[in-house]
């Protein structure tokens, strides 16, 4: 990072002190109307100069730019901290890695994180990136990260480390609730490209389209979609929104307008500001009027949950889910602003951008529900098996394993104690998924190993061919409805 010329130093930490006044001046002013404007703001203020002053003149070791800089960071990322596990203040190198990920391509490990009961944890690693290579699943919970702690971390500080350039390396601990260990993993960063639109007929009558995530492009690759595989002769859609963690709201209303008529409610945004309360329906005829089987899982989030509640909630879909599980229940709006000063200068001096993504709003389905922190029901559930889900990561068809659903055993409220660290260890140097746990290089799934199939005692004949037991539902399903009502729409 370069250095801040002083005056910039003195500005910012003039503008950090205003920042946070504000705010605490805003909080004061729900819980006790009766302290005056002025009166917030010179407290805190004063509270916050002196305090920053103690630490400059007494701290053990001498404050240097870089750390003053990490200081002020740290205070502006308390905030947002101290709001809910969504809004972040976004330094330069956040705001410009999250623009890279909301165009499809990004240089990093591949996996989807979140804040869980405060701990770093896993939502999905994305199919053939490093970190499903090495294995990685589903509510891991990332400990360390280069040997340094991620407690009290947040989610913009996790990214920045987790990403970086290709071929580079990173190691981070893993800690498995389920299996009451911890392991190292490194893994080296590679680009990470994610394609947000999969189609494919999977017999004469039913298409198949997999949302990955949603993406500047997604509405307009759908639309293409459906257009092809109604040429082909498509008679019902099955939408696979399994493990899709959401993305851009336009493209949410732009995807679920395809599939509904002009003017029909697709969701609707409730906050403080009135600005907020808004009305989102479709703009136009639909793309299609074929009848809809939606997938979804545990981890089929904002977004998802979006375009799942407005298809069904106007009848044009039912959703199937594995027993057990609802939607992740992301129903806040977050907004980015950027903003007019940063933390961060480029070679020449000038500021680079910034910006904060802030809760301002609640998401309500068209019959006027949210789901936050509860997710959606499914019509319909199936029973199904881990050992089957287990492979869906490393077969590429998802973006995650909807095997691991988050069981009793696999939960934690907490970060892991040193001695739930240092539980039982791997047995001979080996992970779960049959590699080494030190380096990605020797990781590989036992399932698509060739020399693991070359070497398996007493085999005779190769696997059978994998199943995706959800998916071959949902299909029978399709089947039977277009016999009993031909192409008319669910």
């Amino acid at each position: 990072m370069r250095q801040m010329p002083v005056e910039r130093r003195l500005l910012m930490l003039t503008f950090l002190m205003m920042t946070l006044a504000l705010l605490a001046l805003g909080q004061a002013a729900i819980k006790a109307n009766a302290r005056t404007n002025s009166e917030d703001f010179l407290r805190f203020s004063n509270v916050l100069t002196e305090a920053y002053e103690i630490i400059e003149q007494h701290y053990v070791d001498p404050i240097d730019d870089a750390k003053r800089e990490k200081l002020y960071e740290a205070a502006i990322q308390g905030m947002f901290t101290s709001l809910d596990d969504h809004s972040q203040f976004l330094n330069a190198d956040m705001y410009e890695q999250l623009n890279k990920e909301t165009e499809g391509g990004f240089s990093g490990v591949g996996i989807h994180i979140t804040l869980r009961n405060g701990v770093l944890t896993v939502i999905a690693p994305i199919p053939r990136s490093p970190a499903a290579r090495v294995g990685i699943r589903p509510w891991d919970r990332i400990v360390k990260i280069e040997g340094e702690e991620t407690r009290d971390i947040t989610i913009q500080d996790a990214v920045s480390r987790l990403t970086g350039p290709q071929g580079t390396k990173v190691t981070i601990t893993i800690y498995r609730p389920s299996e009451q260990r911890s392991f190292d993993v490194t893994i080296t960063r590679a680009q990470v490209k994610v394609n947000s639109v999969y189609s494919q007929m999977l017999d004469a009558d039913v298409g198949y389209v997999r949302l990955a995530k949603f993406s500047t492009d997604t509405s307009g690759d759908l639309k293409n979609v459906l257009l092809s595989l109604q040429k082909k002769g498509a008679k019902g859609i099955l939408l696979d929104l399994r493990y899709n963690t959401g993305g851009l709201l336009k493209e949410a209303i732009d995807v679920s307008s395809l599939f509904l008529e002009k003017e029909t409610l697709i969701v609707s945004t409730k906050g403080r500001d009135e600005g907020q309360n808004q009305e989102f329906r479709s703009q136009h005829d639909p793309v299609t009027r074929l009848p809809i089987i939606i997938l979804a899982n545990n981890g089929s989030a904002s977004a998802s949950e979006i375009v799942a509640a407005a298809l069904r909630d106007n009848g044009r879909a039912i959703i199937l889910g594995p027993k057990g599980q609802k939607t992740y229940g992301k129903w806040s709006v977050q907004t980015i602003e950027e903003m007019r000063n940063s933390l961060d200068y480029d070679k020449e001096g000038n500021p680079r951008r910034a910006a904060v993504r802030l809760t301002t709003a609640r998401y309500y389905s068209p019959k006027g529900e949210t789901f936050h922190k509860e997710g959606l029901k499914f019509d319909e559930e199936l029973d199904i098996p881990q050992e089957n889900e287990a492979r869906l990561l490393m077969e590429g068809q998802l973006l995650g394993d909807p095997s691991l659903v988050e069981e009793k055993e696999s939960q934690l409220d907490h970060f892991p104690s040193e001695e739930e660290l240092n539980g039982a260890p791997p047995q001979n140097g080996k992970n779960s998924e049959g590699g080494e746990t030190k380096s990605d290089d020797a990781l590989t799934s036992p399932a698509t190993s060739a020399d693991d199939k070359a070497t398996t005692p007493g085999a005779t004949k190769p696997p059978e061919p994998f199943k995706d037991l959800l998916l071959e539902h949902a299909v029978r399903l399709m089947k039977t409805h277009i016999l009993l009502t031909g192409k008319k729409a669910a």
